[in-house]
């Protein structure tokens, strides 16, 4: 079940289908669920907020992808976070994105923790007209 404090949901619902809509390549980067192995039961979500493109930082240019995600509160702090993101990250390897893109709110520590695990560095930050102040970070993949 997710509730109002729930961080990293698409930025606006239907998003993800108008891309679609739009672009059927999409299909692949948009919102996927994340379940448990055993059961199935769905503890969250992962999506991209745009198709692979080039992005710079750094000095360096290379193929990345920003990425959001919910793990719904009664999951948190379970690990399932890392692990989702952690094999989405394997999964666009594998299909030429060599960097994750997270822009995460500066009290949510939990994906600051994540960031951190991942070895993403910052590399700027932003007002989301959705969500508010945001730190932008890079994970190399």
């Amino acid at each position: 079940r997710q509730d109002e404090n729930d961080i990293g949901r698409p930025r606006r619902r239907g998003a993800g289908l108008d891309q679609l809509r739009a672009d059927s390549a999409f299909g692949p980067w948009s919102i996927r669920a994340i379940a448990l192995k055993d059961t199935g039961e769905i503890l969250g979500s992962i999506n991209c907020h745009h198709q692979p493109m080039l992005f710079a930082a750094q000095g360096e240019t290379r193929m990345a992808v920003e990425i959001g995600y919910t793990i719904f509160t009664p999951w948190r702090q379970r690990g399932f976070g890392q692990e989702a993101v952690r094999g989405f990250a394997t999964w666009a390897n594998g299909k030429g994105v060599e960097g994750l893109v997270l822009s995460i709110a500066p009290q949510n520590r939990a994906s600051l923790a994540l960031a951190q695990k991942l070895g993403a560095i910052k590399i700027g930050s932003q007002i989301d007209e959705t969500d508010g102040p945001e730190d932008i970070f890079l994970a190399r993949i």
